[in-house]
Order: C-alpha cells, then structure tokens, then sequence
C-alpha cells in the first residue's frame, strides 16, 4: 500500500503544457483514447503524424499526462528525438535516458546502440510500460527504443509522433518503391520519367507531411515549407527582385511593373489583394511570366491589353476582381501564337463582366475555364465548341 502511494506520487511529475495549445484538440484526444484502448490486453504502438507545428507534440503531452496517473509500471517521455539523434552518440544517450527511467538509475552506462537494445528488451519484458518518443524521423530511431511489441508487458502503450507517416510501414512502402524502380527501368520516355518523378516526389512530400491534399483535391503546402522555397528564390538575387523567378510581396512587384524593370526569370506574378491597384502596368516586358495572379484585386478597372503578348502564359486568375468589366485578354486582338500555352483562366465572382468575347476559342490549350458567381453573363459565345482540350468548364449562378 505505501509502496503504491508513493510509487502514484512519483509519477504526478505531469509534462508541462501551454494551454493556448489546447484550443481545438478535444476530437484528437478523443481518437487518441479510442485507438490506445488501455483496458484492452494487447500491447499497441500508435503514431501521431503530420506537418511540423500543428500541435503532435501537444497531444502526445496531454495523452501521457493522463495515462501516466493509471498503473503503468514504467513511463517515458523521449523528447525531440529526431534533433537528439543528430549529436555524437545520439541514439546511444537516448537509451540511456530511457534506461535510467526503468532502472532508477541516475545515469546508465551503455556504450553501444545494441548494447542499449539488449538491455531495453531484458528489463522491458513483461511490463507494462508508457513509452512516448517524440519526433522521429527515421526507423532506426524507432528500433533503439522499441524494436517490437514483445519486448513489452501486457497493456504497454506507445505513442510516436513523427511528420513521416512511413516509418511503422516500411516494408510494404520499399516494396513498392522497388517495382517502380523497376519500371523505371523499362521506360525510356523522358517525358514519363519525368512524370514519375513528380508523381514519386510529391508521394514522399505527403509521407513527410509537407503537403496535404484539400477538399478539392488540391495541394496544400505547409508554411514552413513554403517559406524555405521562398527564401531559396530570394537567394537568386538580394537586392533585384525582378531578377528572381517569383515575387509575392506587393512593394515588390509595383516596384517592378511601374518601373519596367527587366524580369527575364520572372516566372511568377502575384498581386493578390492589391487594393488601391486600379490600372495595371504594361505586361509586355515580361515573356517569360508563366502564373499571373490578380484575385482580390477589388478596384482594379483596366487590365492592360499588353497582357495578351505573354506568350508563356499558363495561368490567370482575376477572381473578385469587382470592377473589371472585359476579359483581360482583348481577344478580338489575339495574334497566331498568342497565349496559346494558357490552361486556366479563372474569373469569379467578376459582377460587373457582361460578357464573354467570341475570340476565346482561339485559346486552344485551355483546360479550365470559371465564370462562376457572374450575374451579368447571360450567354456563351458559339467559339466555346472549338475549344478541343477543355476538361472542365464551371458557370455556377
């Protein structure tokens, strides 16, 4: 009985939590208990994946709070293991850490990883044990401190948080990675070579937890990663921007147009939200703009007719643009060549466009093409038939 009590006091040393972290996690925990099942007889290891900063740690903090007031014989908290592992002998001393908890040890001696292994998997045996070991990034990682379910006891739990949703599924993911390396070999197409590298680079990005797909089936970066590929193009060039193969930020970009800076590498225009813009600038310097993005605009009137000399043009969006009152294109003027790369025009939530210039079937390369929300539109041009390669075409009230 005092053995118990003093054993239960012990374990109240709780983890600290901020409380501004906890808005929003109710329906988590609550998954969380579910798939530990603590009465359940089994031993369970359950991941907690996703982008980096969206609160795993927070969960994991919250769940081992809870549990370890129940009757664990043994509970562990590995902290950012995957920083842990990266110093000289890294692995090593966060055995030794887990090992000092289950022996009461002040500080273990272990001097190798599978010395660290023999040790966990002996003193482990017939357990029950609450193990968290947070942030991991590589199996390995994994396999130091609880290589399988049968070094435990009964009822053991542990909880992993990693951003890579790969590492409890790695042979079955190595399984097929090696019969697409297989096919690769077969392909000699650089085209679909090419494919399949964004195809297989995009599946590691969402294993990583990078991106996520949305509710439309798009792709959604997450801000970290974001801002690394942002810092990556501020690095082509410091002090001109127009030099750069992207500019996002408005002074930036006004900089730029007004001025009529060479862009060469421009790639990438967006002035989202650019409220006082009411008169574009001249586009014609900027052949190599491939994305240009004026949504929001809301008391942009005139777009310049210069736009439809950007011959590598692929997007334009002018969604919430409220004022414009023609398709920016002028394509009654459009020229053999031009915009002939364009896939997607976007223009909704325009109230004050009227109409829908004939000439738009000379976009032969368009794929989506959104009228949605524009009240004043009240027929399609006969040029729409002619335009072969559209997929999708959305005219919703």
């Amino acid at each position: 009985m005092v053995v118990s009590k003093v054993w239960g006091e012990l374990k109240r040393n709780s983890l600290v939590v901020n409380n501004e972290c906890l808005v929003g996690i109710d329906d988590h925990l609550e998954e969380m208990m579910r798939l530990l099942s603590v009465n359940i007889s089994d031993v369970r290891i359950v991941e907690i994946h996703g982008m980096g900063g969206i609160g795993k740690t927070t969960i994991a903090k919250v769940i081992y709070n809870q549990l370890s007031q129940q009757n664990f014989e043994i509970c562990c908290f590995l902290v950012d293991v995957r920083e842990a592992a990266q110093q000289p002998n890294g692995l090593v001393n966060l055995q030794n850490q887990l090992i000092s908890t289950i022996l009461k040890w002040r500080c273990a001696d272990i001097s190798t990883m599978d010395e660290g292994i023999n040790v966990i998997e002996d003193r482990f045996s017939g357990k029950k044990v609450l193990v968290v070991i947070d942030d991991v990034d590589q199996r390995i990682q994994l396999h130091a401190h609880v290589g399988k379910c049968d070094w435990f006891g009964s009822r053991s739990r542990i909880i992993v948080t990693t951003r890579n949703k790969e590492i409890l599924n790695i042979p079955e993911r190595k399984a097929v990675w090696n019969e697409t390396l297989k096919k690769l070999k077969r392909i000699q197409d650089g085209q679909v070579q090419k494919k399949l590298r964004i195809k297989n680079g995009i599946e590691v990005l969402l294993l990583m937890s990078l991106v996520k797909t949305g509710d439309n089936n798009e792709l959604r970066m997450h801000d970290q990663l974001r801002d690394i590929d942002r810092d990556i193009v501020y690095q082509e060039n410091f002090k001109e921007p127009g030099e750069r193969n992207r500019v996002w930020l408005h002074d930036e970009a006004f900089d730029i147009l007004e001025t009529h800076t060479s862009a060469r590498k421009l790639k990438v225009l967006n002035l989202t939200s650019c409220k006082y813009m009411v008169r574009t600038p001249d586009f014609s310097a900027y052949a190599t703009l491939e994305r240009l993005i004026l949504k929001g605009c809301e008391n942009l009137v005139h777009i310049d007719p210069s736009i439809r000399y950007l011959k590598s043009l692929v997007f334009l969006n002018v969604n919430y643009c409220f004022l414009v009152q023609n398709l920016p294109l002028e394509f009654d003027s459009i020229g053999k060549g031009a915009m002939k790369k364009l896939k997607t025009l976007s223009a909704n939530h325009c109230g004050s466009l009227t109409q829908i210039s004939n000439s738009i079937g000379q976009l032969e390369s368009l794929l989506d093409l959104s009228f949605d929300d524009n009240s004043c539109i009240t027929e399609l041009p006969n040029s729409i038939g002619l335009l072969v390669k559209l997929q999708r075409l959305s005219l919703r009230n």
